[in-house]
């Protein structure tokens, strides 16, 4: 079999074969209820959050702090297999109540600004795709600075 030819079976026509698995990836949030206080995701400010289990199943979360508190206790579903949260515009308003869908990132990628008032449920963490953005961020609303790994202990995600 040719390169080329190859190269479509692969990733292009073929379909799934039987016991593959499919990509993990974000998914739009819709109608859905946070995995944590059961309120409509897409109502609430972003960043919100989602999680990939096995199989498919996704969990979403209205906030970083909900997200956290998922993650902190172990749940039926497993462990995650994807991890994303919202990336935020830099000059975003932290208390307008700005529900645009946003691009999703792993958070393990993103700067987070912590210390910001904002009215969400758990940790107000406000994320940036580059820490030159959160930095701005940071001394426009008097934050600081933290790692996805000083929000939550590494994982194997």
């Amino acid at each position: 079999m040719s390169t080329l030819a190859l190269i479509w079976a692969l990733g292009c026509g073929a379909a799934p074969s039987e016991g593959s698995v499919a990509p993990v990836v974000p998914l739009a949030l819709e109608g859905s209820e946070c995995g944590v206080c059961g309120m409509t995701v897409a109502d609430q400010p972003s960043p919100r959050a989602q999680v990939a289990h096995r199989g498919g199943e996704h969990r979403f979360f209205c906030s970083v702090g909900d997200l956290l508190h998922y993650l902190a206790a172990p749940g039926p579903l497993g462990a995650p297999e994807g991890l994303w949260v919202e990336v935020l515009p830099s000059d975003l308003d932290p208390a307008a109540h700005d529900t645009a869908p946003r691009p999703w990132a792993a958070p393990y990628d993103l700067t987070f600004v912590i210390g910001v008032e904002r009215r969400v449920m758990g940790l107000p963490a406000l994320s940036y795709e580059t820490r030159t953005e959160a930095e701005a961020a940071a001394v426009r609303l008097d934050g600081a600075l933290a790692a996805w790994s000083d929000l939550f202990p590494p994982t194997s995600l």
